[in-house]
């Protein structure tokens, strides 16, 4: 193997660790997305189970609350995306939910496919550079 060709092997392979960082980092904030959505999920889940007038604590930030009192217990707002909010039923946010936890998860196996191909050609290349040597 020519020393130019040694070098763009070595760059090909520095290039591709990078962008497995990357994927791996992707990978992993989708999957803490999954939880938080599942979370969700099951938070509303259990929403019809609360009597009205249940005295609760509701986050406003982090750490802080205010009490409050649930005043419904069959629907949600929802914010749907630049800003809009509307109000859901229970039932029609879990099916959002799950619509966008169906979303999540293909990307994750996208990305998890692209991990294992990078993952391949890294030590197809590691191969190449160890021969060369």
């Amino acid at each position: 193997m020519t020393t130019d060709n040694l070098q763009e092997r070595y760059m090909e392979y520095q290039m591709l660790f990078q962008q497995m960082q990357q994927l791996k980092e992707n990978s992993s904030a989708l999957e803490k997305h999954i939880l938080s959505l599942n979370d969700l999920k099951d938070n509303l889940n259990n929403i019809p189970s609360i009597k009205t007038g249940t005295e609760s604590l509701m986050a406003i930030g982090n750490g802080l609350f205010l009490k409050s009192e649930l005043k419904d217990n069959e629907n949600v707002i929802m914010n749907v995306g630049s800003g809009v909010c509307v109000e859901k039923s229970i039932q029609d946010a879990i099916n959002t939910i799950d619509k966008q936890l169906i979303d999540v998860k293909n990307i994750l196996e996208e990305i998890n496919l692209e991990i294992n191909d990078t993952t391949e050609r890294i030590y197809q290349l590691q191969e190449e550079l160890q021969k060369s040597q």
